[in-house]
């Protein structure tokens, strides 16, 4: 038996199997006052025996309700807050396994449920101060006498009415008790509501935010990243909208990630900006004090967008030089995000002596008074926060030598010129190449203002050139080409305008500003993005990035799998060489990801916005609540059609024990595994369950090395992933096993690194071994040479060689002679020669090597 089995028959006995995003099997049972729910699996043990492992827990669904309301969202799914869970275990194993097991596992499940006191349950809650439990109670007076956190004042939502959790949880304790959620609760009525959270991520996207799960979105601007999850619950007549949002910038989160993921810097996007100190709700640690609550009458597109634009204001409004000097200060940091924090603000801001006196206290033994509560890997953060400074520093010598060049005059020039952009509601910032900036955001368009000096004499003459992008198109474009600006130009404006100091004064400034911003509004970016999205694959470098997000914003994923395909087939239709096959495929993937929610086949953008009306727009939106949420439109795949379809890529498939199959890829010096199986669901084919990436190359270099070795040399395991391909749906198309292959098979090739594993494994010398490795391992001798052939060590081999020339085997045994280092130091040369390693590469040389044998014996 399967857990595919045992799914059938909880359906067979009314139980409605769920499995999550991690690939883990509940399933539900509801009872007159209670829902029941076990987390479950099978594990076969073959010939009809086996062990079904079940855990259970239980709440109501007034308990859940009672927690979205305290919450202030629906939960995603619908009963995830539980209220009581058993320690018992109620699997079976037997020897032959059966469906009358199964049935008598879930028979107890259901006697422990009817059993649990759920009101003395609550109880005991309410005496640990769970609201819920209180509301559930009717304890409503004890919450009116509850004081509750006071939620941060945030100017841009001031004149929205802010509901705290406590109102809420009491709007829910008189509702439950007048019976007026009795529809809901028994489920014979949805929840009221005139918008999805499906549709409400839909709006935010046409505003330029992307998401890739419901109410968790992003956005990048020239000089920072948003991030903003959302979510609401309808109260009576009203909503309460949920907000969550935290800014960074790619220093701060490069830092942080530096100092305290062991000195891995990442390529930083929106969607993996280390914790923030930004944040809407204030810059708790918790979870649940990152966001406010606000009440709106009438939830729609129009106060959809017009939160946007708030939360936009807000990230803007946010001083993030000032927000880094903060926290340079000497004060108590108790928890790891406030060190990391401290620390890389630290190394930011050049002050690395600070740095260097903390790393001298804990080489004494002696930890910093104000870092006394962290953990024992502080003198690793430091450590790592001494090196990223040091390397800081010539970033901040170089933007203050590019301020030398300047007089002082200039500068003053530049200074007031930023404070006046300022002063008008813009935003100024230096980019990568310490060029001075300033963007506005206007609807859903950035307008930037690149300024700087036409000459350095006596009277200054100062430079404005302006361009104008769109929120979606400047975050396409970063998420698709992480290492480029964060600000991309979707158009420039033919005029340049220029300002003398004298004519600052007089007030120019503004009159430029008010004509950049006429000529922004009169564009139609939507138009210009189609353009885009219409070059030929032969156009010019940004061109050609443009044309790619382009397709993503206008939902063309027919086309960006076309261009795909051809790359997969070495056609690369005329595209310059800096698009790569990894840009294509993160292309596509966004754009799949962005077009979930549409209607099918709809356009997503808009040709004309400008004539189209927001309530037009609106009623659109509300009318196509029913849209296709999948993550293309293929049907899914069977295991007959998913096996053909690998056979069809190139991989070889096997079916082994059971009804688990195995897929096999030959890369040039690697072998990839995946195995998959229905064990879920029937004939529904699972790649979740192992993925690994092996080599046979240094056997097949020992083999040509030593030809008369019979051994069976094993093949070295590079990498094993227990949950395969991580590919949790419930059924899979086409076009996502398409997509997660050429994931793996990429991740196979550039991240597992063969070389490091060599030189692990096999770089030391014999004699470098102790006593029970060689006992350990006999062959030894010719893995170390084989590997030094595989890494190209020409050196060490001829140092190797020329020792045994002069009679000294050095710790080799007698196995290893000149022979075999010849052979070895002929592979090494070629490996070196062509910098690259395959099992082709060893029969070449191994076919040359045997012809420069047969030519030397017919000589």
């Amino acid at each position: 038996m399967q857990t595919k089995d045992a799914t059938e028959i909880l359906k067979k006995v009314g139980w409605e199997p769920h499995r999550d995003e991690m690939g883990d099997m509940f399933a539900y049972y509801h009872l007159p006052d209670r829902i029941v729910r076990i987390h479950y699996g099978v594990i076969d043990y073959g010939r009809d025996s086996g062990r079904l492992w079940v855990s259970v827990s239980l709440t109501t669904a007034a308990y859940c309700l009672g927690c979205e309301y305290a919450n202030g969202k629906e939960s995603q799914p619908q009963y995830e807050d539980m209220l009581i869970s058993s320690e018992e275990n109620f699997g079976v194993t037997a020897l032959e396994f059966f469906e009358s097991h199964v049935k008598v596992a879930l028979n107890k499940v259901l006697a422990w449920a009817k059993a649990q006191d759920i009101e003395q349950k609550l109880h005991e809650k309410a005496a640990n101060h769970s609201l819920v439990a209180k509301a559930l109670l009717g304890d409503i007076e004890a919450l009116r006498n509850y004081k509750p956190t006071p939620q941060l004042y945030t100017p841009e939502f001031s004149d929205y009415e802010k509901i705290t959790q406590v109102e809420r949880v009491i709007f829910f304790a008189e509702a439950y008790k007048n019976n007026e959620l009795d529809d809901i609760l028994a489920r014979k009525k949805p929840k009221q509501r005139l918008i999805s959270l499906t549709a409400a991520t839909r709006i935010l996207k046409t505003q330029g935010w992307f998401a890739t799960e419901l109410g968790k979105t992003w956005l990048v601007l020239p000089d920072r990243f948003i991030q903003f999850n959302f979510g609401f619950i309808r109260l009576h007549d009203d909503y309460n909208v949920h907000l969550e949002a935290e800014i960074s910038n790619e220093d701060i989160s490069v830092a942080c990630h530096y100092i305290h993921d062991s000195r891995k810097c990442r390529q930083i996007s929106a969607t993996n900006i280390y914790n923030s100190f930004n944040t809407i709700g204030g810059g708790g640690i918790s979870e649940f004090d990152k966001g406010i609550d606000i009440r709106v009458e009438t939830l729609n597109e129009q106060e959809l967008i017009k939160i946007s634009q708030r939360v936009i204001q807000w990230a803007r409004a946010q001083d993030l030089e000032a927000a880094i000097e903060s926290k340079t200060l000497f004060q108590e940091y108790s928890y790891y995000p406030d060190v990391i924090w401290h620390l890389a603000c630290l190394a930011l801001t050049g002050k690395i002596d600070v740095l260097k006196s903390y790393q001298n206290s804990l080489a004494a033994g002696k930890i910093p008074s104000h870092l006394q509560n962290f953990d024992e890997e502080l003198e690793d953060y430091v450590n790592h926060a001494v090196e990223f400074a040091e390397k800081h520093l010539r970033i901040l010598k170089e933007q203050k030598d590019a301020d030398a060049r300047l007089s002082p005059h200039a500068l003053a020039v530049f200074n007031k010129i930023a404070e006046q952009l300022k002063a008008m509601g813009w935003t100024v910032y230096r980019d990568k190449n310490y060029e001075r900036n300033a963007y506005f955001i206007s609807k859903d368009r950035i307008i930037n203002i690149a300024y700087s000096f036409q000459s350095d004499e006596e009277e200054p003459i100062v430079v404005f050139k302006t361009s104008l992008s769109t929120l979606g198109f400047s975050t396409a474009h970063r998420d698709v080409f992480s290492d480029k600006l964060q600000y991309i130009a979707l158009k420039e404006a033919e005029e340049v305008y220029t300002l003398s100091g004298a004519e600052l004064d007089e007030g120019k400034l503004r009159e430029i500003c008010a004509d950049i911003l006429e000529w922004a509004d009169r564009q139609n970016t939507s138009q210009i993005i189609y353009d885009y999205a219409a070059l030929s694959t032969d156009s010019e470098s940004c061109l050609a990035e443009c044309h790619l997000i382009a397709l993503i914003l206008t939902g063309n994923v027919k086309k960006l799998k076309f261009y795909k395909e051809s790359f997969q087939r070495k056609n690369r239709l005329g595209f310059v060489g800096t698009i790569t096959k990894y840009d294509i495929d993160n292309a596509l993937t966004l754009a799949q990801r962005y077009r979930m929610g549409f209607p099918k086949n709809a356009p997503i953008l808009s040709l004309d916005p400008q004539t189209t009306s927001i309530a037009s727009k609106t009623v659109a939106v509300e009318a196509i609540e029913e849209v296709d949420e999948a993550y293309d439109n293929d049907a899914p795949l069977t295991m007959e059609s998913a096996t053909a379809l690998l056979k069809s890529l190139g991989w070889s498939t096997k079916k082994i024990d059971g009804d688990d199959y195995i897929a096999s890829y030959q890369l040039a010096d690697r072998e990839v595994d995946i195995l998959y199986n229905d064990e879920i669901a029937k004939d529904c084919p699972q790649f979740d369950s192992a993925f690994l990436i092996s080599t046979g190359i240094l056997a097949a270099a020992c083999k040509f090395i030593d030809p008369t070795n019979m051994q069976d040399f094993p093949d070295l395991e590079l990498n094993f992933e227990a949950k395969g391909l991580e590919i949790f749906e419930p059924e899979v198309s086409e076009d996502r096993l398409k997509q997660a292959l050429d994931d793996a098979l990429e991740w196979a090739v550039k991240d597992i690194d063969l070389s490091e594993r060599l030189r692990c494994d096999y770089g030391a010398a014999p004699w470098q071994q102790d006593t029970r490795s060689k006992t350990d391992n006999m062959d030894y001798a010719l893995l170390h040479i084989g590997a030094l052939a595989l890494l190209g060590d020409i050196e060490t081999l001829q140092s190797y060689q020329k020792s045994f020339t002069a009679g000294d085997h050095l710790g080799f045994d007698e196995s290893i002679g000149q022979t075999h280092l010849e052979r070895a130091l002929a592979l090494a040369k070629k490996v070196e020669k062509t910098k690259q390693v395959s099992y082709a590469l060893i029969e070449q040389v191994a076919k040359d090597f045997g012809n420069h044998l047969e030519l030397s014996s017919e000589e």
